[in-house]
């Protein structure tokens, strides 16, 4: 069977808001093969954007692992280069 070419593993992202700590996403672990067409939904507020915006290395995340293609990050920013293959930012 074919490798997932984007993987996420016990992936968690949380903010620092005036009344506390909310927690956007909770260990979300999520595999997805070339070419596969792939639907993320739920609730108005249940952290869909904030998972593509980890993939896409907009924002940060807290802690777990996401891997795009050969190349992954842990707990830091990741970005797609125009190549499609993912770089790591600090």
């Amino acid at each position: 069977m074919n490798r997932p070419h984007i993987r996420l593993q016990g992936v968690s992202k949380t903010y620092q808001t005036k009344s506390g700590v909310v927690e956007a996403c909770t260990d979300v672990s999520l595999d997805i093969r070339q070419s596969e067409l792939v639907a993320i939904v739920g609730p108005s507020g249940c952290g869909k954007t904030t998972i593509l915006k980890m993939v896409a290395g907009l924002i940060p995340y807290n802690s777990g692992t996401i891997t795009i293609g050969d190349k992954s990050g842990s707990s830091s920013r990741t970005r797609l280069c125009s190549t499609g293959a993912m770089c790591c930012r600090t």
